[in-house]
């Protein structure tokens, strides 16, 4: 198949060609494979007005390559095996900020800067197996190993979001039709970031001698992320439909998760004296979270 799309503000004119086959080994074995380029156009509306940029880019450009192996055993296991490329051109240049990586106003923070990537490659390998047979307990599990980055002006750096190790598990426990029992649990490896440094420089007498920026972009990393939900839904069956009361619970056993990472206490002791950091200073995502809700289908 493919898709053609002309974009008339960017003046933009794309052919996304894409092709899919599957050849079967038996009832239950079958290799999957596919190729297509894919076409992202810049919204009308996704200008960073903040910063002044009045430029629309032309479209972005991603090319996959996935190749899988599948199999289903007599125990009710399904299996799948995947590997995946997508190499990325014509990245649309964005403005970035070097401080930390959930930001509610970009604009406002104190080092931004103005990226424009040569390029940027995702490539990986994921392993997943589940078991639904419809009885009381099923459940899933996969691994991820994955590398996502850019490049710039020849040197590779990792995207802000490239995790090498990623694991999912989920299981559901349904005694009967009115009570349903969900935990999950999931882990990542740390997020890039870019780790703050003190450069010395020179200041007027009794001045800080001393320059906060940053070190190369992203070449630092958090500690792995990792927590467990537990969700316990009731449902009723009503007239027209179907009520769901549930409890959940998120980050289980409270774990402590680092969303950025600070010097600890700076402390600079006089004229020729190097700068002394204690520790870090950590923010930190959700501790456990406990909520209530209620849903309704008809």
């Amino acid at each position: 198949g493919g898709r053609y799309d002309h974009v008339s503000y960017t003046d933009d004119s794309d052919l996304s060609p894409r092709i899919n086959f599957v050849y079967s080994l038996g009832r239950r074995t079958a290799i999957r494979g596919g190729w297509g380029l894919f076409h992202q156009a810049q919204s009308i509306s996704d200008l960073d007005v903040a910063y002044g940029d009045a430029t629309f880019y032309r479209s972005q450009r991603s090319e996959h390559r996935v190749l899988g192996f599948e199999h289903g055993f007599k125990n009710g296991i399904d299996l799948r095996l995947e590997g995946y490329q997508k190499k990325l051109t014509h990245i649309r240049p964005r403005y970035d900020n070097f401080s930390k990586e959930v930001l509610f106003f970009p604009e406002l923070e104190e080092e931004s800067v103005f990226l424009e990537p040569d390029g940027g490659d995702a490539r990986g390998v994921e392993f997943y197996l589940k078991r639904d047979v419809g009885g009381r307990f099923s459940w899933w599990a996969s691994y991820g190993l994955a590398r996502a980055q850019e490049r710039f002006n020849g040197v590779d750096v990792p995207k802000n979001q490239d995790q090498r190790h990623t694991i999912y598990f989920d299981c559901y426990y349904r005694p009967n039709a009115r009570w349903q029992i969900n935990l999950a649990w999931q882990y990542r490896s740390g997020w890039p970031f870019s780790e703050r440094i003190y450069v010395p420089i020179d200041v007027p007498e009794g001045g800080f001698p001393f320059l906060e920026t940053f070190g190369p972009r992203n070449a630092a990393r958090l500690p792995p992320y990792h927590r467990m939900d537990l969700r316990i839904s009731r449902y009723f069956k009503l007239r027209g439909g179907r009520l769901a009361l549930f409890g959940e619970v998120v980050n289980l056993y409270d774990r402590s998760n680092v969303q950025a990472r600070y010097p600890g206490n700076v402390l600079y002791l006089g004229p020729g004296t190097d700068l002394l950091i204690e520790g870090t200073f950590d923010e930190e995502w959700f501790p456990l979270l406990p909520s209530i809700g209620a849903s309704w289908e008809f």
